[in-house]
């Protein structure tokens, strides 16, 4: 999958298993255009999350975002996988807010810094 942000900014997360990161260790890339990181793309195997990156660490507060995947959509099939490893929200639907704020976020740089 690629992810392009094409107004605002996004936080991205990813869990990689490679020997640069330890397994679940989590990444925060900043995808914004102009930024130093303008697209994402997810291998397959990779973990991800995302949220639009907030007015606390200096960006827009929202993002749109562009996500090209490599199947084809089926609105009767669920949406997304979430990891079994991420706190869940909405009977599974969501990842939770909490989570992301108390864990995730911190892992982002803030704008200009």
């Amino acid at each position: 999958e690629a992810f392009v942000t094409l107004e605002g900014a996004l936080a991205f997360f990813t869990w990689t298993q490679s020997r640069a990161h330890a397994a679940g260790a989590a990444q925060c890339h900043i995808i914004e255009p102009g930024g130093d990181v303008r697209a994402l793309i997810v291998e397959d195997g990779e973990w991800h999350a995302m949220t639009a990156a907030p007015r606390a660490l200096g960006y827009p507060g929202h993002a749109v975002v562009l996500e090209i995947s490599g199947h084809k959509f089926d609105p009767a099939e669920a949406g997304k996988v979430l990891a079994p490893f991420a706190p869940a929200s909405d009977n599974g639907l969501n990842g939770d807010a909490v989570y992301f704020r108390d864990h995730l976020l911190p892992l982002c740089k803030r704008k200009g810094g």
